[in-house]
């Protein structure tokens, strides 16, 4: 393992889910931090969003106090 991410940057992702009465349900995961909603039809996608180091962005000034 080289520490890069086994899924994609960009890569949109849903979990299914069989609830107790045997139906099944897609949900956004909880760890997901970007959803993506698609326009057709208004459900919204998680994004596993984890930029390579030269696409992230660097904080210009220090945080402020």
């Amino acid at each position: 393992a080289d520490g890069s991410p086994g899924i994609p940057h960009k890569t949109q992702i849903k979990v299914r889910v069989e609830a107790n009465d045997g139906s099944w349900h897609d949900r956004v995961p909880a760890w997901i931090k970007l959803a993506w909603q698609d326009h057709t039809t208004n459900l919204f996608n998680g994004v596993f969003w984890e930029p390579p180091d030269e696409e992230r962005y660097e904080f210009l000034n220090p945080r402020p106090p």
